[in-house]
């Protein structure tokens, strides 16, 4: 399957929410430059709106007679509408509340035949994507979505054992057959399904569930601002060479580890600066003090008169005269002592999780090749700690 860009995904995610695109035939331009034609959609009355998309080279290659199936098909199901009253009933109570929180899963609706697939989104979504598969010659498929459409893409992802790339996506983990969710549970996914979400964004943490696949925190145009970060303008413009801008990437947390290193540094440094300027005040003080007690200046005077003299000069004393106050001298020089160590202690917590993160993949591109090179199918594996591993004989 050719490689498609995450920013490739969003566009399609972000476009199916266009009512011009959801017929066959239609051409599609996105913001990245790319090129489809939407090959088969569906428009039902659950609320279910999706297209199933091929690149407009391939289309044509196809209508040429170059190629005998699409090598790159791509389905991006529409999410929750909240600009219709009609559409957000459907989407919002019937979907999102009722199938994805509440109802029974989808196969236990298909088994007892209790539901016909224009009613659920789930169950329609299904039968519209095998549909596509069996009236057209594909090779190989991926899925897109955003919101509830993230729900369907990744639901549909672990059915047919494809890869998603979703954005802001509800959880689909409770629909799922206990033996996928089994399979999700095994971190089988992790190397296929993607989910990119904001961090004030509540959508990403319901209904009930584990998480499909992977899931970023994604860096976000709208300031982080409360239940904004779920739109879609949310993510426009945070790509970098088609790639979604991560929040906390393993670099950028070692770069902020290093930042708070140097301001741990300067503390240091004032810490230091004022130790030397107390050892420097009271070496001069008590050169002071010495000479003046001994200058013949003042030789005639008592020893209360030198004193109130002093104290008049130098305003505190605690064994020996200061310019400066000892007792807030102390809890300056524990202050900044205390300050430098809690952020010596969170940078290096920042690396340890970089580092962390970094083990995490190594060991997970580890597994994943290792479930390669066995050809397994995802009904022959189980739940591991590490990964998906084979089941014994």
């Amino acid at each position: 399957m050719a490689q498609l860009t995450e920013e490739q995904y969003f566009n399609l995610a972000d476009e199916v929410y266009d009512d011009k695109y959801i017929h066959a035939g239609d051409h599609i331009q996105t913001e990245d430059g790319s090129y489809w034609i939407t090959i088969n959609a569906v428009d039902q009355k659950s609320g279910l709106q999706a297209i199933a998309v091929v690149p407009l080279k391939d289309y044509q290659a196809m209508q040429a007679g170059k190629i005998t199936s699409y090598p790159t098909v791509v389905f991006s199901s529409r999410g929750s509408q909240t600009d219709n009253l009609g559409e957000l009933v459907k989407d919002w109570i019937e979907t999102d509340l009722g199938d994805l929180a509440i109802a029974q899963k989808p196969e236990h609706y298909k088994e007892q035949d209790l539901i016909k697939n224009e009613e659920s989104q789930f169950i329609g979504y299904e039968s519209f994507v095998n549909e596509t598969l069996k009236k057209y010659p594909i090779k190989d498929y991926s899925f897109t979505g955003h919101s509830l459409g993230g729900a369907l893409a990744q639901y549909m992802a672990v059915l047919k054992d494809k890869r998603a790339t979703t954005f802001a996506a509800a959880k689909a983990y409770r629909l799922l057959p206990k033996d996928l969710q089994e399979l999700v549970d095994s971190g089988y996914f992790m190397d296929k399904i993607i989910d990119y979400r904001h961090k004030f964004d509540p959508v990403g943490h319901v209904p009930f569930g584990n998480v499909i696949g992977k899931q970023y925190l994604a860096k976000s145009s709208k300031n982080d601002i409360p239940f904004m970060g779920h739109t879609r303008d949310s993510f426009k413009g945070m790509f970098k060479g088609g790639k979604v801008q991560i929040l906390f990437s393993p670099e950028e947390l070692r770069s902020h580890a290093n930042k708070l290193m140097m301001n741990q540094e300067i503390i240091t440094d004032i810490q230091l600066a004022f130790r030397q300027y107390q050892d420097y005040e009271y070496g001069e003080i008590d050169d002071f003090v010495r000479q003046m007690r001994t200058s013949d200046e003042f030789y005639d005077l008592e020893d209360h008169e030198m004193t109130d003299i002093l104290s008049e000069m130098f305003p505190y004393r605690e064994g020996n005269y200061f310019m400066h106050h000892p007792e807030i001298s102390e809890k300056i020089d524990l202050y900044c002592r205390t300050l430098a160590e809690k952020i010596y202690q969170l940078s290096d917590s920042l690396k340890a999780s970089a580092d962390e993160a970094d083990k995490t993949d190594r060991v997970l591109a580890k597994d994943i090749q290792a479930s390669r090179s066995f050809d397994i199918k995802p009904d022959k594996m189980k739940p591991s700690v590490t990964g998906p591993q084979p089941i014994e004989s």
